[in-house]
């Protein structure tokens, strides 16, 4: 019985209409020259103060800028991800010869 009602059905049994069929097989490639480069880099200056290491610093990185730009990297795609300034301490131990 169950059979029979599921024979009932319209498309069960009947033989797949034939369809137009487009197939395609290949292979491809794709070359792009590379756009983007990201470079990280640090400027290290010591000095007695911090007026001096920024002088020199600032030196430094002006005339990196310059190069950059002259290199065609424009301004809104250079970015300062830090900018610190630490004391240098010494220590020194005297001994005394006795």
């Amino acid at each position: 019985m169950l059979v029979s009602e599921v024979k009932g059905y319209k498309y069960i049994g009947l033989p797949t209409p034939n369809q137009a069929t487009i197939a395609v097989d290949g292979d491809g490639e794709a070359y792009g020259a590379p756009d983007i480069a990201q470079v990280s880099f640090t400027i290290v200056a010591e000095a007695k103060t911090v007026a001096e290491a920024q002088k020199t610093a600032t030196e430094s990185m002006t005339n990196i800028m310059a190069f950059l730009k002259s290199a065609g990297v424009e301004e809104k795609d250079i970015k300062t991800t830090g900018y610190n300034f630490y004391p240098k301490y010494e220590w020194q131990q005297q001994r005394t010869i006795a």
